[in-house]
């Protein structure tokens, strides 16, 4: 071997080597640089919501201990998560159930409630665990919030001529200060039709009562004589110092002439039965949850002035649908007004037995008085 082959052989292996030294040394310095990146990378990404959490709520970030136990909270988190998530949607649907029950709980077919919550509604539109039916009337006490309906002082019941005692001679028409109302509705709420507005007052010995609604009922809830009337009118009215006093004035309306008894002249007659066709009676009402304009004004006193001057029924009772408050003072007036067969039709077919009246509850040994007013606090 020549001097000179040896010598490049040793310059070769010579290079070899320096270059396995420098990519030994760029090979270790990228790895450190890449396990360093790595860590900034996890450390970024571990931070970035708290940071963000911070800017929003401006909370600090956690410590080194919370870092070291995060992955024992983030775990004991996602349990919590999950029970949280079973609970509130257990809770949201016995909630919404709930919703249902108190919303109609507090709402009577008279449209007031034994508390402050008050509206003119005639009768809640909502359910309870199902909703209530006048094709199962027996069931309205076992329905959530409607206990009242089993209790011993219910309305409606029935009345006779010939056992009315304590006759008075007090006349509605003296206690009632009425006007007539225009640009009004006639509205439907799927248990029957009704009208809303400020009509005036009632004046009993415990203080005015605001005239706030009236509504229909065909055949009439009541009963006079052992027989349902065709129909039946509710005018709603609330003290106006305490929304839980609830005074109705109700009012028969006989179809068939031999019913109508004691009537005044044919003119009176004829003012019955325009108030009824204004309201749209006897032809096109409105269908549920929808409402029609009441084409003239609304005037009670006028139409029904003969039956406010003749005497009444008085007992206390309850509303006649759910939720059935009890303590309802009730004046139902004896002398009927009248009401067209194609007027009732009009009104059934919009709501077909056994809609939409109660049946007749046992008196309980209530008293009922006869043309005189007793003051409304004094029984329950």
């Amino acid at each position: 071997m020549s001097v000179a082959f040896y010598t490049k052989a040793c310059v070769f292996v010579a290079v070899f080597q320096i270059c396995q030294a420098a990519q030994s040394v760029t090979f270790s310095q990228e790895s450190s640089v890449s396990d360093e990146s790595k860590l900034v990378f996890q450390h970024r990404t571990f931070k970035k919501p708290l940071v963000r959490r911070q800017s929003q709520e401006e909370r600090p970030l956690p410590s080194d201990d919370d870092h070291k136990s995060f992955e024992v909270q983030h775990s004991a988190k996602l349990v919590r998560h999950k029970m949280q998530h079973k609970k509130q949607k257990h809770h949201g649907r016995h909630a919404e159930k709930e919703g249902h029950q108190h919303q109609h709980s507090h709402r009577g077919e008279e449209g007031y409630a034994t508390g402050s919550d008050v509206d003119t509604d005639s009768e809640s539109k909502e359910g309870h665990d199902t909703e209530w039916s006048y094709s199962a009337p027996d069931d309205w006490a076992g329905l959530t919030g409607n206990a009242d309906c089993g209790h011993a002082a219910q309305s409606p019941i029935q009345f006779n001529d010939s056992s009315s005692t304590n006759v008075g001679s007090d006349r509605l028409i003296d206690r009632v200060n009425y006007g007539a109302m225009t640009g009004r509705k006639l509205k439907n709420n799927g248990h029957n039709v009704q009208v809303d507005g400020e009509f005036g007052n009632f004046t009993l010995p415990d203080g005015d009562y605001a005239f706030k609604q009236f509504h229909f009922h065909f055949p009439s809830d009541h009963k006079i004589n052992n027989r349902n009337a065709a129909g039946e009118m509710h005018m709603v009215h609330k003290r106006t110092d305490d929304a839980t006093k609830i005074a109705v004035i109700s009012m028969f309306f006989e179809s068939d002439p031999q019913y109508l008894g004691d009537y005044p002249d044919s003119s009176q007659r004829k003012a019955e039965l325009d108030f009824m066709s204004n309201l749209g009676f006897g032809g096109t009402l409105p269908a549920k949850d929808a409402d029609v304009d009441v084409a003239l004004g609304v005037d009670l006193v006028s139409a029904f002035r003969a039956q406010l001057e003749g005497t009444y029924f008085h007992y206390v009772g309850s509303f006649t649908t759910p939720p059935c408050t009890e303590g309802v003072h009730w004046y139902v007036m004896r002398r009927p007004a009248a009401v067209s067969t194609d007027m009732v039709a009009s009104f059934k077919t919009l709501f077909p037995n056994p809609m939409n009246n109660r049946p007749v509850q046992a008196v309980n040994g209530r008293t009922v008085v006869v043309g005189a007013i007793s003051e409304p606090t004094t029984s329950s």
